[in-house]
């Protein structure tokens, strides 16, 4: 596998809602984490679609030491199945957390 050209120790993964009615907070969380000396990361990088999603997600969540993981908006609204991908992708960080090598335990979030 390919390093990544991005630092572990630099690189913040983003949970969050892509729409429209979140757009202005993730640019908001994508300024602070840029001027703050960091680099923002999320699913939405590689836009291969030869590439395995759920791979891309563990790839970049492996390569990147803090995370943002907004889940306020996994909701269930009356005949719709909620999206349980953000809780899911947490999930990914936690079993780093648990069962990762030395550095993966180094991992810091905010949910």
């Amino acid at each position: 596998m390919a390093r990544s050209k991005y630092k572990f120790e630099d690189s913040v993964f983003i949970t969050c809602p892509f729409d429209s009615e979140y757009r202005h907070l993730l640019q908001a969380i994508v300024f602070a984490i840029h001027t703050s000396g960091f680099v923002a990361r999320s699913a939405l990088e590689s836009m291969d679609s030869g590439q395995n999603r759920l791979q891309k997600i563990i790839r970049i969540i492996g390569e990147s030491r803090l995370e943002i993981h907004d889940i306020s908006r996994v909701e269930v609204k009356k005949d719709e199945v909620p999206r349980f991908n953000m809780p899911f992708e947490c999930g990914l960080l936690l079993g780093c957390l648990s069962y990762g090598d030395s550095e993966q335990k180094k991992k810091k979030c905010w949910c």
